[in-house]
């Protein structure tokens, strides 16, 4: 038997059991987007260790080809760029992985180039971490290729429970330039309340009945009795009045309308 190969596999089994893998998923700034136009691209490094903080790079690629390498930081990385041809792009992140990770590929995302005479939504950032209570400014701008002069209302669609948004201006018109303004994410915090507890009266009358019949033993007894139930089970108890923002990863869009054409920009929330 050969025991120095047996070891080498037996070391790179117990090596794959042990390593801890990240998760990465991309989003886009504006999805569609204009030929030329701007587009951020995002990847969130998520680690299933949070005593661990990913390092490394990340590499976007663009049906193979790649369109450039950035560090992580924060767990995050993002790639700004544009594309000179329409159609679909396959745009997909490559982790490089670190001391701690494996190399992992997102799987694949769909970036849509259009010349067509519309107008697109775009946001900053595409990707929002913040805790129940808490608020984020998100950019919202508004693209066109010049042919189209409408003004757009926003609005936003598929919030979670317990989250609101509320925008600096409501309607823009998009531009080449872009037009910009500013939208609130906010989650909703946890409400409690005291709720006062009190023993129904017939339970008191119970206690009434024996001193009907044995005036001074019994009449103790009760008082004592009384007493007692009164320090156990009378009081204020907390009761949540209000679940807010439940923990966990939410898809918010940004929705613009010019009374034509339907736009969207998609925001991940992370509510921790």
């Amino acid at each position: 038997m050969n025991f120095r190969k047996l070891s080498r596999v037996s070391s790179l089994i117990l090596s794959l059991l042990c390593a801890r893998w990240a998760m990465a998923d991309v989003t886009s700034s504006s999805n569609p987007a204009l030929v030329g136009q701007l587009v951020t691209l995002s990847v969130a490094i998520e680690s299933p260790d949070v005593t661990a903080v990913p390092t490394g790079t990340v590499t976007f690629t663009d049906t193979g080809q790649s369109l450039g390498t950035v560090p992580v930081q924060n767990s995050m990385a993002e790639f700004t760029t544009q594309f000179s041809t329409t159609g679909d792009h396959a745009i997909v992140a490559e982790y490089s992985g670190d001391a701690n990770f494996q190399p992992v590929n997102s799987p694949e995302f769909l970036e849509h180039v259009t010349a067509d005479d519309v107008f697109t939504v775009s946001v900053s950032p595409s990707v929002v971490n913040q805790a129940p209570g808490e608020s984020s400014a998100v950019k919202v701008t508004l693209f066109s290729n010049g042919g189209t002069a409408n003004s757009a209302h926003l609005a936003c669609e598929d919030l979670p429970p317990g989250t609101a948004c509320s925008f600096e201006s409501d309607a823009l018109v998009p531009s080449e330039q872009g037009n910009s303004t500013t939208v609130t994410v906010t989650s909703k915090a946890a409400r409690s309340a005291a709720i006062r507890t009190e023993i129904p009266r017939p339970i008191y009358a119970i206690f009434l009945i024996p001193f009907l019949f044995r005036k001074r033993r019994c009449g103790l007894v009760l008082v004592c009795a009384l007493a007692i139930i009164s320090l156990i089970g009378c009081g204020d108890a907390l009761k949540i009045t209000d679940a807010g923002t439940p923990s966990g990863a939410y898809t918010i869009h940004v929705v613009g309308n010019d009374g034509v054409i339907t736009q969207k920009a998609s925001i991940q929330l992370n509510v921790r």
